[in-house]
């Protein structure tokens, strides 16, 4: 990271700052073809690592392109905000925001999709009891996103 003073270490910091993201954009490149793409998402924790779930169609372009290249790049960011500073006659922005790298696995197994599904609907209602139609699960397609480097930087 360029700017060491901007740089978030604390993990505890980093885990506010993925729990105040909306969404996370996903890199991918196949058959050399770029294409990012922007999810949903529900995460945890597993030791010292992320492990992040997405739910999508089974079939479309960023599947085809997983299928023949799982490894990714992403990135989430939340708290922009642009300020004038008058007496300077400068802009500047607020942010917080993460970037890292990771491998994408298809998830088969119906319990570890329920697994995954039930963690993207606890990111964003967390105290709701969350039921799934069986149906709809086995149509599903369950991503998970296994984090392999990850920095996160704020300025205020």
């Amino acid at each position: 990271m360029r700017r060491k003073e901007l740089e978030v270490t604390n993990p505890n910091q980093i885990e506010q700052i993925i729990q105040h993201c909306n969404c996370i954009r996903i890199g991918m490149y196949a058959n050399d073809e770029m294409y990012i793409v922007p999810l949903s998402f529900g995460y945890e924790k597993k030791d010292d690592t992320y492990i992040f779930y997405f739910h999508s169609s089974k079939q479309g372009r960023k599947i085809e392109m997983l299928k023949q290249n799982s490894n990714v790049a992403f990135e989430m960011d939340c708290g922009y905000e642009l300020t004038f500073v008058e007496d300077l006659n400068e802009c500047s922005n607020a942010y917080q925001s993460i970037i890292g790298t990771g491998k994408i696995t298809f998830v088969e197994d119906f319990d570890a999709k329920i697994h995954g599904l039930t963690k993207l609907m606890e990111h964003y209602h967390p105290h709701r009891e969350m039921h799934f139609n069986e149906s709809l699960v086995q149509r599903t397609c369950v991503l998970q996103l296994e984090v392999t480097s990850l920095s996160a930087k704020q300025h205020p």
